[in-house]
C-alpha cells in the first residue's frame, strides 16, 4: 500500500504516514527497501531475456505502415513485458511490506 498510495495515488509522504499509522521516516524506509527489493530482482531480468521474441522480423511492408524496425519492435516488446511483469508481482511485494512491522 505505501509504493501504491505514493506513487500511483500520488499521495505526499505525511498522508501515507498518517494513514499507515507511523513516521515519515518509517515510510521513506519501507519505500527504499521496496525499491531495493524491485531493482535487485532477478526474476524480471530472467524473465524478460527468456520471452524476448528475437525472432522477430518486420518486413519493408510492415515498417513503411507502422514506421517501426524490428530491433525498435523488440526494444517496445521487452519494455511491455517488464511493465507486465512489474505489475504482476507488484500487489505481492506491496502485501509483504504492509505485513512488516516498523517501530
Amino acid at each position: 500500500m505505501t509504493i501504491k498510495a505514493r506513487y500511483y495515488q500520488k499521495s505526499t509522504l505525511a498522508d501515507v504516514a498518517s494513514s499507515v499509522g507511523v513516521s515519515i521516516e518509517a515510510i521513506r524506509g519501507r519505500i527504499r527497501k521496496a525499491l531495493f527489493q524491485l531493482r535487485k530482482n532477478r526474476g524480471l531480468r530472467q524473465f524478460v531475456e527468456y520471452h524476448t521474441p528475437y525472432y522477430l522480423h518486420v518486413g519493408v511492408t510492415s515498417f513503411k505502415s507502422t514506421n517501426i524496425s524490428s530491433t525498435e519492435r523488440i526494444v517496445l516488446e521487452r519494455e511491455q513485458m517488464e511493465e507486465r511483469w512489474l505489475t504482476n508481482h507488484f500487489h505481492n511485494l506491496c502485501l509483504a511490506m504492509d505485513g512488516e512491522n516498523i517501530a
